[in-house]
């Protein structure tokens, strides 16, 4: 917007430690968890905004047919399987136990269920916009926010699963409590050099 004269530094947010790729195969923890072991499982993360598109997550899930399923952090859509108000341990396993995250957003702060996602390396077909490509780089599938962008996105994330499920693992350790730590006393210590010393030295 040309404010400030350049004078921005943006520092995103970290993604919690609780979030990871567990080394249980889908089939166990599935088991575990309740969930279809004979589906193809398409994971939605969000409350029931408009902003959030959940129009087109049931849509495009009931266009994919059977052989899919869709499982539900948050309010119910169509004929989810939903979980809510779930420990972190518990929302790991089910990020784990997916086989593709669907988050076709319309606009977002930062869009925190997409890096959970890529830390747990599960594949991830989100909306190409602005936010969500400097959040998650080339490490997601992008689509146009429609039903048709949807079902799309979430074959071709079906196909490069594997590449995909790496560049995330990556990416997410851009969002790790060390870097965002050091990003900080690195900021704070350019604009404020003798307040941020004892915390520099404490570290």
């Amino acid at each position: 917007l040309g404010l400030f004269d350049g004078k921005i530094t943006a520092i995103h947010h970290a993604v919690s430690p609780y979030f990871k790729h567990l080394q249980k195969d889908k089939i166990t923890l599935r088991k575990e968890l309740g969930l279809p072991v004979d589906k193809i499982l398409i994971l939605s993360v969000s409350i029931n905004a408009p902003r959030k598109n959940l129009k087109v997550v049931k849509e495009a899930i009931e266009r994919l047919g059977s052989d899919y399923a869709l499982i539900r952090i948050g309010p119910p859509v169509g004929n989810s399987i939903t979980f809510s108000k779930v420990m972190p341990e518990v929302l790991n396993a089910i990020y784990n136990a997916g086989d593709v995250m669907l988050f076709p957003t319309l606009a977002e702060g930062f869009g925190m269920p997409a890096v959970e996602a890529m830390a747990t390396g599960l594949p991830l077909v989100t909306s190409d916009i602005e936010v969500m490509r400097e959040v998650c780089g080339d490490a997601a599938v992008f689509i146009e926010p429609t039903v048709e962008g949807a079902v799309k996105g979430v074959k071709e994330a079906l196909a490069i699963s594997e590449n995909l499920r790496k560049k995330g693992l990556e990416k997410a350790k851009e969002y790790s409590f060390e870097l965002f730590k050091e990003r900080y006393l690195s900021f704070y210590s350019k604009i404020l050099p003798e307040a941020i010393k004892p915390f520099i030295s404490s570290n």
